[in-house]
């Protein structure tokens, strides 16, 4: 069996580091072969639970394990119905208008996989996220939830195919307890279509969004073991 890899542009960009992905579709390199060129190197790697050959691959070339991400989703009917929270409203924007006001929820993504790899540097978490929620040239569409015209909430969304993809969820600390975040996705289920599914992704480790999906209407239906493959060589 091959791994093979390619480059993860956008990550390199981000943190100014050479990194990349397995990617078995499309196969400019091998893994092997990286680590032969590269002294400096970071691959992500995610493995469904099941594929037992593609671990053991990972872990003789280097990788270590980080955590699990599960996915979850649910349909329009799936979506459970909440009494409203009073002065909640929702608006619909997108990033580009929001510049960085998103930003100051960074620090609030504590399970966050490059933040729980502790090889890797600090400030890596917090460049990745902040980046993620400006997404200058992607322009996603972002759900907002206000208090009294100020965000305490928010859902970072994008269209693939048929499904409808939470790319982060956040909730601000001091509005947490309030079902701020089922609020969010009872608001999302009246924009879906009925052929459209809701799917989002959280680690093992996050125990307080499996709650709120699971809660919420949302099923388990994948499990991808994530592993993370790191070298700095100073020099």
């Amino acid at each position: 069996m091959v791994m093979y890899c390619s480059k993860d542009v956008w990550l390199t960009e981000c943190v100014d580091f050479p990194c990349y992905m397995t990617n078995q579709e499309f196969r400019p390199q091998t893994t092997e072969q990286l680590l032969e060129q590269h002294n400096s190197l970071f691959i992500t790697c995610k493995v469904l639970q099941n594929d037992l050959e593609s671990q053991k691959l990972a872990i003789s070339l280097g990788f270590v394990q980080i955590n699990n991400q599960l996915t979850f989703a649910c349909r329009q009917d799936n979506l459970v119905k909440l009494n409203e929270v009073d002065k909640l409203s929702f608006v619909f924007s997108c990033t580009n208008e929001l510049g960085s006001e998103l930003v100051r929820f960074a620090p609030f993504f504590l399970t966050d996989r490059f933040r729980q790899d502790v090889r890797l540097p600090k400030v890596w978490s917090m460049l990745i996220k902040s980046k993620w929620l400006k997404a200058p040239k992607e322009n996603k569409s972002v759900l907002l939830a206000k208090l009294k015209n100020k965000i305490v909430g928010f859902v970072l969304l994008k269209q693939l195919n048929h499904a409808l993809i939470i790319d982060l969820i956040a909730v601000d600390p001091r509005h947490r307890g309030k079902k701020i975040g089922s609020q969010l996705l009872a608001e999302l289920k009246r924009h879906l279509g009925k052929e459209q599914r809701l799917e989002v992704g959280t680690q093992c480790n996050n125990l307080a969004a499996i709650q709120l999906y699971s809660s919420n209407g949302f099923t388990c239906v994948m499990n991808k073991k994530v592993y993370h493959y790191f070298n700095h060589c100073n020099e």
